[in-house]
């Protein structure tokens, strides 16, 4: 499998229209933003929007309603496999490798943090022990916001082109 460069990339795409495609590519590959780049779903007529209404596939790609809450994956054990970056657990010094072993006081479990991102919602804070290095250590998370899951919901405004794009393809009429 051959690789390419970047420039390499740059000039190919050039060759299929003129464009500032180093500046575009740039600006997607270096980006730190928290929110995602969601302009092609938006030109499609539809809209990314967060709520505290569950996913209807939950569990499939683990708790990702933590992840979008305080920012944290963590597994069915408790070990922290993800804590993304500006949000709220990693702001408060979270990360992977670390193993989540108590919430607000309790054993952890899952549905005990779920609890507690719940709460959070009335003003109540989340503080989590967790174990590092054969330590325990606790971090209390700024986040009042309760559960989050995202959403994709029809922006009326504007024509549906995903459903044209996927009924192509679907060979539906």
């Amino acid at each position: 499998m051959k690789t390419y460069t970047f420039d390499e990339v740059v000039q190919s795409l050039n060759s299929v229209v003129a464009y500032d495609w180093a500046a575009f590519l740039r600006g997607r590959l270096d980006s730190t933003s928290a929110e995602g780049p969601v302009g092609g779903i938006e030109n499609g007529g539809w809209k990314l929007v967060f709520n505290g209404e569950s996913l209807k596939l939950s569990g499939r790609r683990g708790n990702v309603g933590d992840a979008y809450s305080i920012g944290l994956q963590v597994g069915d054990d408790g070990a922290v496999s993800e804590s993304i970056a500006g949000g709220p657990a990693f702001n408060a010094g979270i990360g992977p490798g670390m193993k989540l072993v108590g919430v607000n006081g309790h054993v952890y479990t899952h549905d005990v943090l779920e609890d507690a991102i719940m709460a959070s919602k009335d003003g109540g804070s989340i503080s989590l022990m967790v174990v590092i290095d054969d330590y325990y250590k606790t971090f209390t998370i700024d986040y009042h916001g309760g559960p989050r899951y995202p959403h994709l919901v029809r922006d009326e405004g504007k024509p549906d082109l995903l459903d044209e794009v996927i009924n192509a393809r679907a060979g539906a009429q």
